[in-house]
C-alpha cells in the first residue's frame, strides 16, 4: 500500500509547497546535515507533515498593529503616506477589497489607501508585486524607520482569522498604535514566488485549515 501511494504521488503530484512550518523544516534539514557531516545516522530524516490539495486551502489576510504614534504624529504620517498612496476616508471600518489596496486605522478613523502608479512601478521587475513587501519597504523602513520587521517590537502581527474587531479594539486600547489591514495574497502568487526560488515576506500569509498545535520532543 505504501508503494502504491508513493508511485501515485510520483505520477500525479510533481511538486509540493511548504505553506506552514518552514522554520521546522529548515531546522530539521540543518540537523540532518550536521549528523551527515559527523558520519552519524540522522534522526531527522523524516518530517511529520500533512498535505492538502491547493483547491482545499484558503489564504487569509495577515494584519499589523504598529506602535508608532509616539514617533510621528497622525498628521505627519498621513502626509508622508499621501506621497505613496491615494487616501480616502471611510465612514465605517472595513478591510481592503482588492490587491494593492490597504486600510489604516488611527484611533476611531479608517482610511482606504491605494498605491500610486509610480510606487508600483518600482516593483515591476519582481515576479509578484506583494503589498506586504511594498509596505515593509516604503512605509515601515522609509517612513517609520523599522529596519527588521521580523524582530522589531513595535510591530504586532494579527491573523485575519481573528476578524476586524480585534484590530480595532487593540488600536483603541493603545492610543500610540495604528492598525493596518492588507488584502490576502493569492495562492498562485505564493506558488510563483516559490517556483522562482524566492521567499515570501514575514507574516504575509495565514493558511486555513490549520493543524492543531502540538509539541514533538526528541531526545538527543
Amino acid at each position: 500500500m505504501i508503494r502504491e501511494i508513493t508511485d501515485f504521488f510520483k505520477e500525479n503530484v510533481p511538486q509540493t509547497y511548504i505553506a506552514d512550518g518552514h522554520h521546522r523544516c529548515s531546522t530539521a534539514a540543518y540537523l540532518y546535515n550536521q549528523y551527515q557531516e559527523r558520519g552519524l545516522p540522522p534522526p531527522t530524516d523524516k518530517i511529520f507533515s500533512a498535505l492538502f490539495a491547493m483547491d482545499q486551502l484558503t489564504i487569509l489576510d495577515y494584519n499589523r498593529m504598529v506602535d508608532c504614534l509616539h514617533l510621528v504624529s497622525p498628521a505627519r504620517l498621513l502626509a508622508a503616506l499621501s506621497r505613496l498612496c491615494y487616501i480616502d476616508i471611510e465612514d465605517t471600518p472595513k478591510k481592503p477589497t482588492c490587491k494593492h489596496e490597504w486600510t489604516l486605522f488611527i484611533g476611531r478613523e479608517c482610511f482606504r489607501l491605494r498605491w500610486k502608479k509610480d510606487v508600483l512601478n518600482q516593483y515591476k521587475d519582481q515576479v509578484v508585486r506583494l503589498d506586504a513587501t511594498i509596505l515593509d519597504e516604503q512605509v515601515f523602513q522609509n517612513i517609520l524607520g523599522i529596519k527588521d520587521v521580523k524582530t522589531d517590537q513595535k510591530i504586532e502581527y494579527i491573523e485575519g482569522a481573528k476578524g476586524l474587531n480585534v484590530i480595532l479594539e487593540k488600536v483603541l486600547k493603545k492610543e500610540t498604535s495604528i492598525g493596518i489591514c492588507l488584502y490576502p495574497v493569492d495562492i498562485q502568487e505564493v506558488v510563483t514566488i516559490a517556483d522562482h526560488h524566492q521567499i515570501m515576506p514575514p507574516k504575509s500569509t495565514w493558511f486555513e485549515p490549520r493543524i492543531k498545535n502540538g509539541l514533538l520532543v526528541f531526545e538527543f
